[in-house]
Formats: C-alpha cells, structure tokens, sequence
C-alpha cells in the first residue's frame, strides 16, 4: 500500500517536487476509530521526525489523519492529512457523496464531518466493501465496483462532486475520472495539492 500511496503522490506532483513515501514503525494495519487514530499520533509524529530533514511539508496518507493536529503544532513546515484534504476540496465544489472502503469507521467520518465543516456538503457515504462482489478484489472488480457507486451518488443522490477516501484506494480517482460527468477528489492527489500550495506559501512568507 506504501508503494501504491507513493505512485498516486507522484503522478499529482508537480514536476518539480519529489515524493518520499515512508511507513509508520508500528501501529494496526487499519485504524478504525477516532480512539485508535489518538492512539497512533504518538508514532505518526516519530515517523515525520526522523524524515524531517530537508522536506517543504508532510502528508499524512491515512484518512482518519491521525496525529495531524499535533504534527503541525510540532513541526515547522506544513502537515496535511488526506481526510481532510479530500472533504475539503470536493465542499469546495459543492453538495458531494464520499465514497469510502470500510462502513466499519463510521466513527471517523463522523468526526471529520463536524471538525472540517463539511456537513452542508456532504449528503452521503457509500462503501466499497459491502458492494464487492463476495471473495472478489481483483482491480478491474475494485475499479467497477467503485465506477458503479460513483454513478449511484451522481443519478440517485444528486452528487455535484465525490470525494474517494483513504490510502487503499489511492490513484483510482484518475483511472473513473474520465467515465463520470462530476469532479472526483482523490485523498492523495488532493493532500499533495494541498500541501504543495502549503509549502510554497510558506516559503513565500505566508501563513501556513
């Protein structure tokens, strides 16, 4: 998944900004819940410190954005977080439906709802998981089925854009893009975006 996250960061860079794409020491292979996201920040905050030297900015690449608020209170370059980066630019557009992996971390998309001011916005989640064929997870299955939920938020829930959430389906934003009539957000594309536009203001001068 490193490697997947890392391929997604570079082909939305500019081409003049590298991409170093490190993983966390230790922590749950998915972050469930607001409480497992607490419980992370701790090794997020590692991770960003021992690769600190000599980067504009830090994307953190899991969308319960676990430790981004501390982050930026530690670091002096900007921290993005792929949740909110993607909430956020697909609100930009207008009413939106997320389209997410796992309805198991309701939870955290509660929480980002009400702390990046989208519920206006946002008028539905759908899920991945429980709409894949059972035993299926092939790409081109993956890939489909996400096509097919994208077209149900645009013709059933009236969806002027879709935000994709999290690291697993980082990338896939680019591959339905083309076959949808509204803007679709990617969480990676979008928190480099962010983090670029970030990194070039602070360097300018301006706040972060």
């Amino acid at each position: 998944m490193t490697e997947q996250i890392r391929a997604s960061a570079v082909a939305a860079a500019p081409h003049d900004v590298s991409i170093i794409a490190v993983r966390a020491s230790r922590g749950p292979e998915e972050i469930k819940s607001p409480a497992m996201a607490a419980e992370q920040a701790p090794v997020v905050i590692e991770t960003i410190a021992a690769n600190a030297d000599g980067v504009d900015a830090a994307i953190i690449a899991a969308f319960s954005d676990p430790g981004l608020d501390l982050a930026r209170k530690r670091f002096s370059f900007p921290v993005v977080g792929i949740g909110e980066s993607v909430l956020v630019a697909a609100a930009s557009v207008g009413r939106f439906v997320l389209v997410a992996h796992n309805p198991g971390n309701q939870a955290t998309y509660t929480k980002h709802i009400e702390t990046y001011g989208v519920r206006n916005s946002l008028i539905g989640i759908r899920y991945l998981l429980p709409a894949l064929p059972e035993g299926r997870s092939d790409p081109d299955t993956v890939k489909a089925t996400l096509l097919d939920l994208i077209r149900t938020a645009i013709d059933e829930d009236g969806a002027e854009a879709v935000a994709i959430g999290g690291g697993a389906l980082a990338g896939l934003g680019a591959v339905v893009a083309g076959s949808v009539s509204v803007p679709v957000f990617d969480s990676v594309p979008a928190a480099v975006h962010l983090a670029v536009q970030c990194a070039r203001r602070s360097a300018s001068g301006g706040n972060r």
